[in-house]
């Protein structure tokens, strides 16, 4: 009767633990088959794996480009064509979309957002894209209104320089024609990922909410995000309110703001541009030259840290200056002097302080901007 007993506990026992293994390679099969996604796209898409200007023709109807964003206007269908490498050629059916309610009503020839089909995609330095936001010149007649996309394109690089969770661009030469008169022109703009593919190359999820909780940022990318704005001397943004800034949550729940959208900048210099007016009015600030430092105070935040990270960087930072093509000299040095008279505020102790350490704003105080 006992040896019975001992036989039932013993088989029940294996039973259970069979049970118990089965359930193990059956969780790390899904596992498997749940992160194997994430894992594709983690890489680059193939069009921002380079760095070197993208040459290609956009052929469309310029006179049906909807030129006020407050319309329900339907898309234009356009083709574009590009070399490959080994100088064959290349030609997909996109449908462009205007974007940006200041820009769609003020540019003769505004921003865009490009939309892929994957049969058309396919094959080409495209292939994965549904999506891309194509940032152009805004006008034909001055060539001033390019030189805001180029500087605006050497921002994106110069926050790429800084961390990892940023948004890739590629510059742009583009050939446009109008398919109803004939004429064509050629402007430098650029592209730049989509928010979803940064989220899955950095294994997050993109969101958006009014407000975020600032207890789940972490204070080093928060002050990262806010010295380069610094930086580059815009004030057109808020982590906070998510203005300009896409929010990106891990699987852990912690937030990562990521910044786009840097025109409005002391940078780029546009004729256009202005501090927001709220800004205008509580800080006396009425011209985007001047730098305003908009991050908080984080107790825990090692600001030695946060300056060597930007002085690290400081010769890829002109590197990528006297790199970009399209820029004429007087422009390239202005963009060259705005960045060294950041960089000369931040090597010293005391401008560092003035400037920087005792100007941010108490996380106990809710932001305005």
């Amino acid at each position: 009767m006992i040896l019975t007993r001992k036989r039932i506990v013993l088989s029940y026992i294996f039973r259970l633990a069979a049970v118990c293994l089965i359930m193990l390679l059956t969780v790390g099969l899904l596992q498997t088959d749940q992160d194997e996604p994430l894992n594709q796209t983690r890489a680059l898409s193939a069009l921002f794996a380079e760095a070197t200007p993208f040459e290609m023709e956009m052929r469309l109807d310029t006179e049906r480009i909807c030129l006020n964003s407050d319309k329900n206007c339907p898309d234009v269908p356009a083709e574009i064509t590009y070399l490959n490498a080994d100088g064959s050629e290349k030609s997909l059916t996109v449908s462009i979309r205007t974007r940006g309610r200041w820009k769609s009503a003020n540019c003769t020839f505004p921003a865009l957002f490009v939309f892929f089909t994957p049969n058309q995609a396919r094959g080409t330095v495209f292939e994965g894209e549904k999506m891309l936001p194509l940032t152009t010149h805004c006008k034909d007649y001055s060539r001033k209104y390019e030189r805001y996309a180029l500087v605006e394109y050497i921002a994106h690089r110069l926050y790429q320089l800084l961390t990892d969770h940023s948004l890739y661009s590629r510059l742009v030469h583009i050939t446009y024609v109008n398919t109803n008169t004939g004429q064509s022109i050629q402007r430098y703009g650029f592209f730049t990922e989509h928010f979803d593919r940064l989220a899955a190359r950095t294994d997050k999820v993109s969101f958006r909410e009014r407000e975020i909780d600032l207890n789940k940022t972490i204070p080093e990318e928060m002050a990262t995000l806010a010295l380069f704005q610094f930086m580059i001397g815009n004030l057109d943004w808020s982590a906070y309110r998510s203005h300009n800034v896409a929010q990106f949550r891990d699987r852990n729940g912690i937030i990562t703001p990521v910044p786009y959208d840097f025109d409005f900048s002391g940078l780029v210099n546009a004729e256009y541009a202005g501090p927001p007016i709220i800004l205008q009015e509580s800080l006396r600030l009425q011209n985007t030259r001047h730098r305003r430092y908009r991050g908080f105070c984080w107790p825990e935040l090692n600001w030695s840290d946060l300056f060597e990270r930007f002085q690290r960087v400081r010769g890829d930072v002109f590197a990528e200056v006297a790199s970009t093509p399209g820029l004429s000299k007087a422009a390239r040095n202005d963009v060259r002097k705005y960045l060294e008279s950041f960089y000369k505020i931040i090597d010293s102790e005391r401008k560092r302080r003035k400037s920087i350490i005792e100007t941010c704003r108490q996380l106990s105080v809710p932001t305005t901007q």
